[in-house]
């Protein structure tokens, strides 16, 4: 089996804690609506003005991780940007149906196993970044993939309909050294708009600040039916 190994983009608690200690100030909500066209603003112009690694994707040295790495495209690179080559859907506000987002995501590898919109729990490993700073501000392990409960709507709703989008891995190695490689699994980054991320309650103690567009890189590695299934 081949063994593909990547890092990703990602960022942010699967499980959102609504606990708050007492020094803890929430930031006044702004406007939903007007919130989602600035925050649609600011993601179009980065996907204008950078581009990722596909040329590695397409020619793989022996050694390539198979990370999704992100660049600013230099003029007179010929680089193709984001904007051509990511794809969006259009999705609905949690709380005010009469506002929805363009979100944008892009599939650098559908992934050959299980679709996950079949799934109530995807497995990834991903990396978040603040999308106006560049910053990195979770990563997992790329050998321990985390959690995702699909039918929680208010867990970071951004990175689960992107996640519907793709497939899982189709198979693994367990490894001499206890870690295991997945084969055939789904590769892609998403671009969240605060609204369908955090918007003015980010999770107690996370880097994530108010009204942060962040963008995830992620690697589908499996699907359950079950969420107690990895329990035992």
């Amino acid at each position: 089996m081949k063994k593909i190994i990547l890092a990703l983009f990602a960022a942010s608690v699967l499980v959102v804690s609504c606990k708050k200690d007492d020094d803890y100030k929430e930031e006044p909500p702004r406007d939903r609506g007007e919130e989602a066209i600035a925050a649609q603003n600011e993601i179009e112009e980065f996907l204008s003005k950078h581009a990722y690694n596909y040329e590695d994707f397409e020619n793989p040295s022996e050694d390539f991780d198979y990370r999704v790495v992100f660049d600013s495209i230099a003029e007179g690179s010929g680089k193709t940007p984001l904007i051509d080559q990511v794809e969006y859907k259009i999705v609905e506000d949690p709380y005010e149906s009469n506002v929805t987002y363009k979100l944008y995501y892009l599939k650098v590898e559908q992934g050959e196993g299980d679709p996950v919109s079949d799934a109530e729990v995807a497995y990834i490993t991903y990396e978040t970044w603040r999308m106006r700073t560049g910053e990195l501000l979770e990563r997992t392990s790329s050998s321990q993939p985390k959690p995702f409960v699909m039918e929680n709507k208010f867990s970071n709703g951004g990175l689960k309909e992107a996640l519907l989008e793709f497939n899982a891995a189709d198979g693994f190695t367990e490894n001499e050294d206890g870690t295991v490689s997945y084969d055939g699994y789904g590769i892609g980054a998403v671009f969240v708009p605060s609204g369908l991320a955090f918007f003015n309650n980010p999770p107690l103690g996370s880097p994530i600040g108010y009204y942060n567009q962040l963008i995830y890189t992620f690697q589908v590695k499996g699907v359950s039916e079950n969420p107690e299934e990895d329990e035992e």
